[in-house]
């Protein structure tokens, strides 16, 4: 047999192996969906690669199985075929295709392949195998968390519409009863605050799932932190609880002010919900050089010993007497992350614990002082 290697077959006899690749995938392959360049052209890159590693066996065999950055074109691949609709099993099938034609092209040359290129060779289709069927799969569970994340924010908006008809109902009914009623109704409008909580904690985060992106204004942080505080005035004089806020000069800063004002609304609740009767929760807004901090320190007693970082993670509460669905903390990370900040809690034993939002503002956008300076506020 003549002594020709691998890598010669495959640059001499490219055209060829395309041919034999193109007529054993286009039957029933969906490949007549792409132009014949386009169809071809990253075959034909992950040749040349490969025949770029057997050339690098030659001087170096250390490095010729390094396909770091070959690998783009197996990714691009496998997210092409994608959008095209093939399925995993076609894409793979694609490279054994691929395989069988270079062996079929080879047996036609009689050439003698030594062992190692073909270990190199095996070694190249397997890489390729591999980006190309991940980069298929992120690709595809990005989509499918898309559409989920869809479907589960038409639903909670639709939920959160009857709720706040409910609530508009609910508001009229109260100025006609009968004030023995009054406390049932109270009880009422409770659950459905906290519904609508769970809706809007659960709408924001279908919006950052879903890579919707922030929808960032300049925005009046201190009136935000005020309406806030304003929704919940209610809820914090039934638990006597009385909330001081400072800081509502704090200016203008670009946010999303949504999704900030659902973080601060997560922070403020929670600190109503543990701190203790007759206590007293300091919402402060804080500019630091190059940062917004929004601090939320309640009397809750304390936090206990252990890792108090891990409460910004989904369902996890501080301790066991504390009971929800444990999504308010993940929500204020979520938005603080979005933002490029990070959220914090500095634990006071015996006292109760701070939780912060920290937000970076560039040197172009420091928050700019609103005209007034109002002292701080008491409810």
């Amino acid at each position: 047999m003549t002594a020709v290697s691998l890598h010669d077959v495959l640059i001499r006899r490219r055209d060829a192996i395309v041919a034999r690749w193109e007529q054993a995938v286009s039957s029933g392959s969906g490949l007549d969906q792409l132009r014949h360049r386009e169809r071809l052209d990253s075959l034909q890159r992950f040749l040349d690669e490969i025949a770029a590693a057997l050339a690098r066996a030659r001087t170096d065999p250390q490095q010729a199985l390094c396909l770091q950055e070959e690998t783009q074109t197996a990714v691009e691949h496998g997210a092409q075929r994608l959008h095209l609709g093939f399925s995993v099993l076609d894409l793979v099938r694609e490279y054994d295709h691929l395989r069988q034609a270079v062996f079929s092209v080879v047996a036609e040359e009689a050439a003698s392949i030594s062992v190692e290129e073909l270990r190199i060779f095996a070694h190249c289709i397997d890489v390729g195998i591999a980006a190309a069927a991940a980069e298929y799969v992120r690709q595809r569970d990005e989509q499918l968390e898309r559409k989920m994340a869809e479907h589960l924010g038409f639903l909670t908006h639709d939920l959160r519409n009857a709720l706040s008809s409910t609530m508009l109902s609910l508001d009229t009914l109260r100025r006609v009863c009968d004030a023995r009623v009054l406390p049932r109704l109270e009880r009422v409008e409770r659950g459905l605050r906290r519904s609508l909580e769970l809706i809007d904690n659960t709408l924001v985060e279908v919006h950052l799932r879903a890579g919707a992106g922030l929808q960032v204004a300049e925005t009046d942080v201190g009136a935000l932190v005020q309406e806030v505080v304003d929704d919940l005035v209610e809820e914090a004089r039934f638990k006597n609880v009385s909330i001081e806020v400072e800081g509502l000069e704090g200016g203008r800063a670009p946010v999303d002010p949504k999704l900030l004002r659902s973080a601060i609304t997560n922070l403020l609740g929670n600190a109503i919900k543990f701190t203790r009767s007759d206590g007293t929760i300091h919402v402060r807004i804080r500019r630091n050089p190059g940062e917004l901090a929004i601090d939320v320190e309640d009397e809750c007693g304390g936090l206990p010993p252990g890792n108090v970082d891990r409460l910004f993670d989904p369902f996890v509460g501080a301790d066991r007497s504390r009971r929800g669905f444990g999504l308010g903390l993940a929500i204020v990370k979520q938005v603080a992350s979005a933002h490029g900040g990070s959220p914090r809690v500095v634990n006071l034993p015996g006292k109760g614990c701070i939780f912060t939002i920290e937000i970076p503002i560039g040197k172009n956008q420091e928050p700019q002082p609103d005209p007034a300076s109002p002292d701080p506020v008491t409810v």
